[in-house]
This record gives structure tokens, sequence and C-alpha cells, in this order.
């Protein structure tokens, strides 16, 4: 109440992008003087839970007077006439107030309004959106990406070497001057394929700029100073456990440091650290540990322990600058709220046990260059040229995968259990809506995305012809609820787009695997070859296991880097395998490497996936009661013919455990329960693309 009444006007910018609670929050300290802006058509943030419905609402009414007033600003000063009615044509055939939310044609279309462009900025030259078209054959060697990337670096340099126009209000002199690599932009929807641009660009001498968000948490530097704020309480505690030998082995053995590994090793086997150059940096900060905040701290290690003039020992030092001034920036705005040098520490090391992301912006900038971003990264900058490649990528909506969900309107979404687990009609329900607000602002991404142009569009893309083309109405409702990529977007009004397309012949790109050479280096050069040998102490310790502990009292032992990247790459296989289409795989529209491709073609090409009327049940979890104890397990892949049915578990390679037997046998039992069909049983292994046939339960064979 005291806030309500002390505000004069409260004005809120980006309000497609408001969130329920922040609107519940405004509820309650404004006073009949809110002034909202915002274009429900760039509302881009449901994964931050931005609810563009509440501007719909409040557009629809005020429309009508009700509640408050709508002030319309169509004109676009940013964009030439071309662009702007690209853009429109473009729009009203796809966007709504069913599918992204707005009604485009009757509200939303942009009007021109930089008579400039006519004016100084006039000159002959085609300013109507691009389309490179090319026809992708499965078995070429060349990925799409390869591909799109070599058409639009192959387009930039030829408009710079062919003095390529643009206008340049901001020129001192001509306002029509010869494009430069500045001029550029390359906006996608995910961020993956920027290291490919990277190499491409370079193998061409074009210089780009990646504009991308990094992790905090990631770098060395930020775990060598949590590790050092962890020495200093301890040291302060008079507290020598195992969590104090980690941080001490971590920091002495560091690039601040140097200590070598026969130092570190007596200093812990002797329990003696005090004489150590760790402890004796330790003790300038930790004797005024109780006093200092947790900014003075940082400060502190930074001095004590001389990190900026240490970084060059390691590279990267403007990126290790960004980090720890970020961090710097961070630890005074907690300090403001009150957190003490162990609540900060607390803090990262929460942060670091469980991969949380603390993002800052990073640019590698490179004067005059090309710009590469997200489409969420450009959102309120401008360009002249805009590249849009990738538009076959399928849009991301795994989270429909999940067995249990949480819907807004729906509640808390959970299976239920009967010969097996099912899902319920609201499962149903909430997949139906999900996917309408994903189409919706998928589309609201595209628009976003073309609209940071000024000057011309250049979409790349390779159009299937059998799509059914769109009359002179918006574009049937059914077929927008199908779009699950931008290139399903463009088939869906492909006719409309036929005066802008230009067929590209891509072997006519000179396309090359040389921008993948990895110069060797001839290590023997540098050995000398009259070194005398030296003589190593071995030293046998032995060796304990150690388990992490966790607050649910829950143990696990550790895994060695190896095995944790063999999980990784088999749960990701395995997560393939449940989303890919079996009948209609469509693999070159998914955004994997070539490496996954091939391991899901060879799968794939077995012959027990190969027949009329397959059907194929993923992931099919099941529990059920034999002999008074509850079996549970969850079946990678049934596959059900008219006559048969056969079971396969994938592994990542090896598949000879006779456990694995067993467990498959169990799998064979409870299916048995289901069905009078012949039961057959497979394992499979991912890596070795082998396959063998269980034919009793303790043999099998390789089929």
């Amino acid at each position: 109440e005291e806030i309500k009444h002390s505000l004069n006007e409260i004005l809120i910018d980006e309000y497609q992008d408001t969130s329920d609670l922040q609107e519940e929050f405004i509820s309650l300290i404004s006073n009949n003087n809110v002034y909202m802006v915002g274009d429900i058509k760039q509302s881009i943030y449901r994964f931050r839970n931005a609810n563009p419905y509440l501007f719909k609402n409040k557009y629809d009414n005020y429309r009508e007077h009700n509640g408050g007033k709508k002030i319309d600003l169509l004109k676009n000063f940013r964009s030439r006439y071309e662009v702007l009615d690209n853009i429109n044509l473009l729009f009203n055939k796809i966007m709504d107030d069913e599918i992204g939310g707005a009604d485009y044609v009757g509200e939303h279309q942009m009007i021109f309004g930089n008579d400039s462009y006519n004016n100084e900025g006039k000159f002959e030259q085609d300013n109507n959106l691009l389309i490179y078209n090319y026809q992708y054959d499965k078995d070429n060697i060349y990925s799409k990406e390869e591909i799109e990337i070599f058409i639009t670096a192959k387009d930039i340099l030829d408009k710079v070497k062919n003095h390529y126009k643009i206008y340049d209000k901001d020129s001192d002199d001509n306002k029509v001057r010869d494009i430069t690599y500045n001029d550029f932009v390359i906006l996608v929807d995910r961020s993956t394929s920027f290291d490919l641009y990277k190499k491409i660009f370079e193998y061409f001498n074009i210089p780009l700029t990646i504009c991308r968000d990094e992790k905090l948490t990631n770098s060395i530097d930020i775990y060598l100073i949590k590790n050092i704020m962890t020495l200093i309480k301890k040291c302060n505690e008079n507290n020598f456990d195992d969590e104090f030998k980690y941080a001490f082995l971590s920091v002495s053995r560091s690039y601040l440091i140097n200590m070598s590994d026969d130092e570190i090793f007596t200093c812990i086997l002797n329990n003696n650290y005090s004489d150590s150059l760790t402890i004796k940096k330790i003790n300038k900060i930790s004797d005024k540990y109780n006093i200092m905040t947790s900014k003075m701290i940082l400060d502190k290690i930074i001095e004590v322990f001389n990190i900026y003039d240490k970084l060059p020992l390691v590279g990267g030092i403007d990126d290790a600058s960004i980090r720890i001034e970020y961090l710097q920036n961070l630890q005074e705005c907690v300090n403001n709220l009150g957190y003490t040098p162990e609540d900060f520490l607390t803090y990262l090391s929460n942060i670091a046990e469980h991969d949380m992301d603390i993002k800052f912006s990073k640019n590698e900038n490179v004067l005059n260059s090309v710009k590469i971003m997200t489409i969420h990264k450009s959102k309120g900058l401008e360009y002249h040229i805009c590249y849009f490649p990738f538009l076959y990528k399928t849009f991301n909506i795994l989270d429909l995968n999940d067995k249990f969900l949480f819907d807004n309107k729906y509640g808390l979404i959970t299976p239920y259990i009967k010969d097996g687990i099912n899902t319920t009609i609201y499962k149903y329900l909430m997949k139906e809506r999900y996917l309408k607000d994903e189409i919706s602002e998928k589309i609201r991404l595209f628009y976003v995305a073309l609209t940071r142009c000024k000057e011309k569009m250049i979409l790349i893309n390779s159009f299937n012809y059998d799509s059914k083309p769109c009359n002179n109405n918006i574009v049937d409702l059914n077929i927008r609820k199908k779009y699950r990529s931008f290139k399903d977007i463009l088939e869906s009004i492909s006719n409309i787009l036929e005066p802008y397309i230009v067929n590209i012949d891509y072997s006519n790109l000179n396309l090359t695997k040389d921008y993948n050479i990895i110069k060797e280096y001839n290590y023997k050069k540098n050995i000398d070859m009259n070194a005398k040998k030296f003589l190593v102490n071995e030293i046998n310790i032995e060796n304990q296991i150690e388990e992490e502990k966790h607050y649910s009292k829950l143990n696990y032992k550790k895994l060695t880097e190896k095995e944790i990247k063999n999980m990784e790459f088999g749960t990701y296989i395995h997560s393939l395998l449940e989303i890919i289409d079996f009948n209609n795989p469509r693999l070159d529209e998914l955004n994997i490497d070539d490496y996954y491709k091939n391991k899901i073609k060879n799968f794939l090409n077995l012959d027990i996936l190969k027949g009329n009327n397959l059907k194929y049940y993923k992931e099919f979890e099941f529990i059920y009661e034999k002999d008074n104890i509850s079996n549970h397990g969850i079946i990678d892949l049934i596959i059900e013919s008219d006559n048969d049915i056969k079971i396969v578990d994938y592994k990542l390679k090896n598949i000879d455990d006779d456990k694995y037997l067993e467990q498959m046998n169990g799998y064979k039992t409870f299916v048995e329960t289901l069905t009078n069909k012949p039961i057959s049983i497979y394992l499979y292994s991912i890596i070795d693309n082998k396959l063998d046939k269980i034919i009793s339960e303790k043999e099998k064979i390789t089929v």
C-alpha cells in the first residue's frame, strides 16, 4: 500500500514478455496509472513463463475501451518498403488470433514510415526477399549445414567483391555506400553450428564475430576462486578435513601456485600445510575473514594470488577477465542482499554441484566482421543484410516425452498403471495445447528474426514441392497445427514465394572438406635424443573408494570420466530412438552429428524392423505382480506384427553379460501376460551394430 500510493506512473516495456507472477506484482502496486508498451508478435520467452495472453486480453479489451486505452504504433522506420511488404505478405498467410495470437491482417500489418529510403536512399537494386533453394541428395557426403554455410559465405564474398550498395543514414559523406562485413548478420534458432560456421568462414578468410552467452561456472578460474574461498573458511575454522585437502590440492597444483606433485604429496602425507606457499597466501586473508564482506574477500584473493598477472600462463586472458569482472559484480550484488562470505561460498558450491547456469554475454569481437547470433539474442538489433539458414531444423518438443508434466490449465499430469504405464486424456489435451502454443511462439520467433532486417532478407531452404500450396486466404488451421520447422512454414506458402526463389546447384559451390584440416605438429623435431633418462620413485598408496554424500542420504559411487561420457552417449542414442518415427525417420532433418545419424541408420536397417503393418511401442514401462513380488521395468522397444512380437533392448556396447539374459526373459514373461502371439527377444549393441537373439534362458546367437 505504501509503494502503491507513492508512485505517480508505472511504465512497463516489453509487456508481451510479462509472466503471471510479474502481472500479479504490478497489480498490487498499481493505481490506475500503468502504461504498457509491447508487441505480442514479439513474445518469444514462453520458456521463461512469459504469458502473451496477458497482453492479448488487454489489447482486445482496450480496443472496446474496456479498462484502458489502446494506441497502435504500426509505422516501421527501420526497414525498406520491400522488406516490410515481404514480411506482411508472409505473415498475412500464417498468423492470426488462433495461431500466433495476433490478427495480423486485421490489425498488425506494418506500415512503411522511413521516407529517407525513397529519397537519398533510393538506388537501382533489388531489395526484395531472396530465397536460395537447393535440392538435397541424402547420399551426399556434405551435410545440409555445410552446404548452407558455403552458400552464405559465397554470397557474402560476392556482395563485398561486387560493391553491393546499402543506405547508411549515419554516413558522413554519401548516404549510399559499399557494403562491409559489419553490415551482415546470420540469424539462427540455436547455436549448435556456430563452431562449424567459424571453421568455414576462416577457410574463406571472412571475419566473423560469434555473439553468444557463456556459462560462468564452466571455467577453471571460477572453480579456483571457489576453492580458495573454501581454504580461507577452513583455515579460519582450523578444519583440515577431506574438503580442505581437495581444495588445497586444486589451488596448489594450479597455475596460481604451481607446486610440484612431490611437494603437495609431502604436505598431505605429513598433514603439514603451514609452510606451503598456498597456505601462506591464504593466511594473509583468513586472519580478517570474520570482518570482511564477500566482495572484500574476492578483491583480496585477486590481489594476494596475483590472478590477473598469472592469466597469461594459461591463455584466454580476455575471457577470464570478463568472467572475473562478472563475478565481482555478482558478488557486489549479493553483498547488498546481505550475503555473508559463507553464504556466497555455499551459493557457488551449489551451482557447481548441480551444474546450474550463470550466463554472461561473450562476443568474440572482430573489427569489421560478419555477426552470427541466435534469434533471441538479436531481439532489438538491426542489420542491413540478414541471412536465415538451417530452417529445416525441427522445433524442440522433447518435453512432451516426460512421464510427469505440469500445465497451468490441467495441473500435474501423471500416468496411470494398468497392464503397464498408460497415458490419461489430460496428457492428450495438454499435448494439443502445448503444440499450439509452441507453434504460435515459433511463428512469432520467425517474425522477430525477419524484422531485424533493414534492407534485404536472404533465406536458405531446400523446398519439398510436394507440399500443398495455400490459396489466397490464410493457411488452413490444420496445416498450421502440423508445423514442425520454419521449412514447413515456407512450404505451406511456397506458391506465393515462387517469385523470390533462386535455385542453387551446390555442385558449383566448390564444396570441400579442406576447411576441417588440422595441421599436425611434428613433435619429433623438439625431442632431445641425448636427454638422460630420469628416475621415478614409485609410491604405493592405499586406494579408498570415495562416495559422494547428498542431503537426501543417498550414496552414489563416483564414475570415471569415460564411464560418464559412455552413459551420456548411450542416453542420447536412447532418446533419439525414442523420438524418431521408424516408419518415416527423416534423419536429415534432425539436428545431430553424422556419427549419431550413422548409428541410427545401422539400427533402422536391421531385418527385424522390416515388414508390413508393424507397430512400435517405445520405452514401454510396466509393473506387474508375480509370486507376490512386484516387478518393474522399462522395455526399450516392442515390435508387433500381425503374427508375432519382438522385444528389443539397446545396450551401448557390451551385450554378453548373463544378467541381460535374465532381464530379457523377465520382459518376455511380462509381455506373455498381454498376448498369445509368439514372442522373440533381442539384445542390440549400438556401438558394435550387433544384434543377438536370445533363444533360451542361458543361450543367445548373433543374427
